[in-house]
């Protein structure tokens, strides 16, 4: 039962592994015609959210809960819990505190005000991840963002913890609050659960790590942790990898401009239009599977003739390259421009280059290989190449993505084995992206009176850092661009050999016509992938059986091979992105960048998902969040409350229309005669 704050016993003896975790419900309000409302559901006057844009607003904390391990409080006005917390942390002086918060970015706006802080660590400016709450010369407790710990939104993190559950729909958001307003024993319920869900995902992790502040701060440091204590003793490994890190700007610049990510787009010749039996073939833990089969950049990148022809198979080659007067020759596209180093004189399909008068481009070999197959050009030169020697990754590296992907694969939906499956599961989804997080991290600062800053990184001083610290060095940065830029290749095969009928494509996956027509080609890859793997098993003398796990009904599950995931009746695709299906229950599923999967409930059919549609403000499930900064409209609230506060972030429902460019449109006109 939630207990009034009053009632904590404050000399309740806590240490530094106490778990305190922190939550808020915010109102927000609007002052329109002189009057101060909240967000009016339903409301369809095209005037209204014109007014929402440019009115005065702001938002006020109605009631905040704490959990102190595990028994919750709350208290109803925010300027009364950083004197409480300080209480707690003064009779605890000895003792370094954490208090948890899910999405911390949401309630430092409304808590910073109140707290002298120090210590800011952030990515980017308004995200902070952990920072100190200062209190006196000697007392403090650090801040902590369990949202970037698990990624998961609190209704997951209670699924994956399991016997507990968000009390999601309790609490109308759009109803104005005041901590005037009384509170029902059902919202109190409702913020219990929410600190306390919390609690009980963090007393797993102390569990696991033994010390709150042996837990990483991000999921990816998670698995980074066990990778650095397998290496731990490998002083030899670390100094190798630490050679491998660029030495100077120049070295680090190249890498950046030759790394892509996942290449996602339709192919314009099957857009906007409602297409039959579409088929979906998925590549299986396609990062993971591309760490173990292929060989990597194992030195330094120099500098080599622009004449010298190309060994693939031993060496990885960066090439600056200017082609003139470009001309795609496939259905589908592949230069990005938003890749390129300049473009002139550029048609696009969708922000992929049809034709151009100039293009310049950092690539891979793998990359270029690519370009080569679906571009011509009269004029192609090599103005730039770089080439460093080949070779696997570690053997102990490969053995441990090989045990992720065995536990996955064979205790999915084994009773007792749940957290083992779990962890396996994001720990192989972090590796790639413990290999391409940036060497060099924005200096993002916080002052409690200027408020967020951006400070310019000193590049020479962090890379020769990097080279000093060997001991922090695990990975090399140039493996993670490998690493997508081998995928780009695998997908890209399919691509060119299905042509017309790929409709569209993302990272991994390929949604195609006549997906029986390609079922020898996509087992002929398979085979491929097979024996790329057991020339790396071979090599090191791997069992390739380990390649192979079982699933918990005893079917081997090779990794890295094509898997027909899905059939869908119909299919249409608008873009990157944006693409609308029927199953075969005649289900209407929707992908759509930042709206709600839920919002398909919206569509009568797949026909309604086209250019103009509107996604219901009120319907759709997604929110505007405007962020104050001192400029929180100071008012009094119709029961009398009167708003002090200054920082807040002030939400409100908003919809999505679907819009077509019309260079697309246009485009898509040309090619299919008219159908958009």
């Amino acid at each position: 039962m939630i207990r009034h704050y009053t009632a904590y016993d404050i000399n309740t003896p806590l240490n530094e592994n106490s778990i305190i975790c922190f939550d808020i419900e915010t109102t927000s309000y609007f002052f329109i015609n002189g009057m101060i409302q909240p967000y009016l559901v339903d409301k369809k006057d095209p005037d209204y959210v014109k007014q929402l844009n440019e009115c005065p607003k702001g938002a006020i904390v109605w009631i905040w809960q704490i959990c102190i391990n595990g028994q919750s409080y709350y208290g109803r006005d925010i300027a009364e819990f950083a004197p409480f917390l300080k209480k707690i942390c003064c009779k605890n002086q000895y003792q370094h505190l954490t208090v948890w918060v899910h999405n911390l970015s949401f309630e430092f706006q409304f808590l910073r005000e109140y707290l002298n802080v120090s210590g800011m660590f952030a990515r980017t400016t308004r995200k902070p991840m952990k920072f100190d709450a200062v209190f006196t010369d000697t007392v403090s407790c650090t801040f902590r963002c369990s949202y970037m710990l698990t990624r998961l939104s609190l209704e997951n993190w209670a699924k994956k913890i399991g016997n507990v559950e968000k009390q999601s729909g309790t609490v109308d958001y759009n109803v104005l609050r005041t901590p005037y307003t009384p509170v029902t024993e059902t919202e109190l319920t409702y913020c219990e659960y929410d600190v306390y869900i919390m609690y009980l995902g963090i007393r797993q992790f102390l569990h696991k790590y033994g010390c709150i502040a042996d837990i990483p701060l991000t999921q990816t440091g998670e698995v980074r942790s066990v990778i650095k204590q397998k290496y731990a003793k490998n002083n030899a490994y670390k100094k190798k990898v630490t050679k491998l890190q660029p030495h100077s700007r120049n070295e680090y610049n190249i890498l950046k401009a030759a790394f892509g990510g996942g290449d996602t787009h339709a192919v314009a010749c099957n857009a906007g239009q409602v297409l039959q039996n579409i088929g979906s073939f998925d590549l299986t833990s396609d990062y993971p599977s591309q760490m173990c089969k292929q060989k990597y950049p194992m030195s330094r990148f120099k500098a080599c003739s622009v004449h010298e022809r190309l060994d693939t198979d031993n060496y990885a080659y960066i090439i600056l390259a200017v082609w003139e007067d470009v001309q795609s020759i496939t259905p589908a596209r592949y230069i990005s421009r938003s890749r390129c180093v300049s473009v002139s004189g550029g048609t696009y399909d969708n922000g992929r280059v049809i034709k151009a008068k100039k293009v310049v481009m950092c690539a891979t070999e793998q990359d270029y290989n690519i370009m080569l197959q679906t571009y011509t050009a009269e004029e192609k030169t090599i103005v730039k190449m770089f080439k460093s020697k080949k070779g696997y990754l570690d053997k102990d590296f490969i053995l441990y993505i090989l045990e992720l992907f065995a536990n996955k694969t064979s205790l999915k939906g084994v009773a007792g084995m749940e957290d083992l499956y779990m962890q396996s599961k994001q720990f192989i989804n972090s590796l790639f992206g413990m290999c391409v997080t940036d060497l060099l991290q924005p200096d993002i600062s916080y002052d409690n009176t200027k408020s967020w800053g951006s400070n310019a990184v000193d590049v020479n001083k962090a890379l020769s850092d990097i080279q000093r610290k060997f001991y922090k060095n695990i990975l090399a940065y140039q493996w993670g661009v490998w690493v997508t830029a081998y995928a780009r290749a695998d997908l890209w095969a399919a691509i060119l050999h299905i042509d017309k009928d790929c409709v569209y494509y993302d990272t991994d996956s390929c949604k195609i016509k006549n997906p029986e027509k390609y079922i020898d080609f996509f087992k002929e890859r398979d085979s491929q992938t097979v024996q790329m793997l057991q020339n790396m098993c071979t090599h090191y003398s791997i069992d390739i059986q380990l390649t192979r796990p079982k699933t918990p009904d005893g079917r081997p599950q090779q990794l890295g091979v094509w898997d027909y995931e899905a059939d869908y009746n119909q299919f249409i695709t608008l873009g990157a992105k944006r693409y609308c299906y029927t199953d075969n229950s005649g289900e209407l599923h929707i992908t759509v960048a930042g709206v709600p999967k839920k919002a398909s409930k919206l569509l009568k059919d797949i026909y309604e998902f086209c250019d103009g549609f509107e996604f219901d403000r009120d319907e759709c499930g997604k929110k505007l969040l405007y962020y104050l900064n001192g400029n929180t409209y100071q008012c009094t609230m119709p029961d009398g409350y009167k708003v002090t506060q200054q920082n807040s972030v002030c939400m409100r429902n908003t919809g999505y229309d679907i819009t077509v460019k019309q260079e697309y449109k246009t485009l898509i006109n040309y090619i299919a005669g008219g159908k958009l």
